[in-house]
């Protein structure tokens, strides 16, 4: 008979942390599944606002390759994401990239600070903070998706300071 303090050590025990962790993943990529075609509309309308800012801040092409590059990846995510996810050999791996991929494209506007007045700096960081706030239903708050906020938005925050006057009362 076996207690409780001897164990043999050809058994093996299932652990249930992978499992949770599993269960977790799974539940991670259905519900991105879900949200990815919805969230689309969402960052189109956040690409065409900040677009219509660059536009008239910005001479040349790079608003609209910026405006492209926003529509084609929001595309391919619409079109090709469930096949891509569903097929993928790493399916959580798969939705960070096409997460981070997104967020760091919408983030690129942060680099055009310079070219833009306080008012123009704030429009585009709340912008761009709605887009981050709304992905959490597509994300669930996965951390592996938050580089991009994580690094460019401190940007765009470090950045409006040191270049606006102060405030008094």
């Amino acid at each position: 008979m076996i207690t409780s303090h001897e164990r043999p050590s050809n058994l093996s025990v299932p652990d249930a942390g992978v499992e949770q962790q599993d269960f977790v993943r799974d539940q991670f990529v259905s519900l991105f599944l879900r949200q990815n075609k919805r969230a689309q509309g969402g960052l189109l309308l956040c690409g065409v606002l900040i677009f219509l800012l660059l536009i008239h801040r910005m001479s040349g092409p790079l608003p609209w390759a910026w405006l492209g590059s926003v529509v084609v990846i929001s595309g391919a995510r619409f079109t090709w994401t469930d096949r891509l996810v569903q097929n993928g050999a790493a399916p959580l791996r798969m939705v960070a990239g096409l997460l981070f991929l997104t967020g760091i494209c919408l983030m690129l506007p942060v680099l055009a600070f310079d070219a833009f007045a306080d008012v123009d700096r704030a429009f585009v960081t709340i912008v761009l903070l709605t887009t981050a706030t709304a992905s959490v239903a597509t994300s669930s708050g996965y951390r592996a998706t938050d580089p991009a906020v994580a690094i460019c938005e401190p940007t765009a925050s470090s950045d409006s300071k040191a270049r606006s006057p102060s405030l008094k009362r």
